[in-house]
């Protein structure tokens, strides 16, 4: 393998050739090692995980599959479970994330968690799943699934305490990610009746987006609307409008007169107070 990837680097192959040289090399240790040996397990695992990672989950099933069997380990049981998923085989992958939320490693059971609430269309079955994920791995996006799942059954004091916690943890605070924070602590705040504090936060999360992703990208549009949002829920209608306005036009030009978002924004920007 080691010549094959002196070969990797000098050429640079496009992915189609670079699967087979995984397959190769899946093909030359099964020949070495045997089909039971472990090398050959590791093999198989790298070969279905490019494949996965090329998002070809049809392909990378088998080898997925023979991975978990001769390693028998958590990691390539997940990676299995993510393939079945792409193949929209959901009940066999949920299967396998049921089983993974058991795993010594608490990173994995904490993706598996995850998973499972976001799988189930049950929302209120969802939080205890998302409790399991925080209780396992502790971080921004863990607190922040939990909180939306606590916002969505009406629990909006808890919400607004999970983003809180995950916005204290959020040592950058200046990234894509602390917009999301930030836009759902002021939602959940504008819900229980604090608009001033949510006005604030919007503010900080549409500036953050603006200066990290550019005015143009849809993700800062969002945040635009959602400001709108707020402001008109506090009587400011006519500065709303400007945000509406913002929002339309990013979501014309980046995704077409048609889409979800444009109409909404339209909507929104028809129901705002004219100057």
């Amino acid at each position: 393998m080691v010549f094959s990837l002196v070969c990797l680097l000098l050429f640079q192959p496009d992915t189609a050739s670079l699967g087979k040289l995984y397959e190769l090399e899946l093909a030359r240790v099964e020949a070495k090692h045997g089909t039971a040996a472990e090398e050959t397990g590791r093999a198989a695992l790298d070969l279905g995980l490019f494949l996965l990672r090329q998002e070809k989950p049809e392909a990378a099933v088998a080898a997925l599959e023979r991975a978990m069997k001769i390693l028998k380990s958590d990691a390539a049981r997940e990676a299995y479970a993510q393939a079945l998923l792409g193949q929209k085989r959901v009940g066999e992958a949920e299967a396998q994330f049921r089983e993974l939320t058991k795993s010594a490693d608490r990173l994995i059971a904490a993706r598996a968690f995850t998973v499972l609430g976001d799988l189930s269309r049950d929302r209120a079955a969802a939080c205890p799943l998302y409790e399991g994920a925080v209780a396992h791995e502790v971080s921004i996006g863990r607190l922040n699934d939990l909180g939306l799942c606590r916002g969505e059954q009406g629990e909006a004091r808890q919400a607004i305490l999970l983003f809180r916690r995950a916005l204290a943890m959020d040592r950058s605070g200046k990234n894509p990610e602390s917009a999301v924070t930030l836009n759902n602590l002021a939602s959940a705040l504008l819900e229980s009746g604090v608009g001033a504090e949510a006005e604030s936060l919007q503010r900080r999360a549409l500036r953050i987006l603006e200066e990290t992703l550019g005015p143009r990208h849809t993700r800062t549009a969002v945040s635009a609307s959602n400001l709108g949002d707020i402001l008109k829920a506090r009587g400011k209608g006519v500065e709303a409008r400007r945000y509406y306005e913002f929002a339309l036009k990013v979501f014309t030009l980046r995704l077409g007169t048609e889409h979800e978002w444009t109409r909404e924004a339209q909507a929104a920007l028809l129901s705002a107070s004219r100057p």
